[in-house]
């Protein structure tokens, strides 16, 4: 996301907008629904799509569906974190993707390698080390 917004093009009601969208896409999660889109995000908070939909170009440097991605790959990510034995099926689907195509192209734009590249980096990191004595004896 774009750590600050673009000069000029926006206001203060898209200021507080984009707050509103933010909080309510990390509260409310509504992103793991693959059927979630600019309509129920509209909804969600309470005003029209072409205001959301521009808020959210100008305030992020994103279209709606790689904003929405954006969460959807978090998400990912912290169930990778946890549980790195998960297949990249249950991942996609559990993550609000509809198939496991765009979950890998959304995942490697944003992590910028391959669910499976990550998967792997999880589980070395959580694999004890054998060469230190005092991970053997546990």
């Amino acid at each position: 996301m774009r750590s600050c917004p673009v000069p000029g093009d926006q206001d203060d009601g898209m200021v507080k907008l984009y707050r509103k969208i933010v909080t309510f896409m990390e509260g409310q999660s509504p992103y793991l629904d693959p059927d979630f889109g600019l309509e129920e995000l509209s909804r969600g908070v309470l005003t029209n799509k072409s205001y959301v939909s521009r808020t959210i170009n100008i305030m992020s440097g994103r279209n709606l569906c790689a904003f929405i991605n954006y969460y959807r790959i978090k998400y990912a990510c912290s169930l990778i974190d946890g549980n790195p034995n998960l297949k990249v099926m249950e991942i996609a689907m559990m993550s609000g993707f509809n198939t496991v195509v765009s979950f890998n192209s959304a995942f490697k734009t944003f992590i910028r390698e391959t669910p499976r590249e990550y998967i792997n980096k999880v589980r070395e990191k959580k694999r004890p080390n054998l060469s230190n004595p005092k991970e053997q004896g546990r």
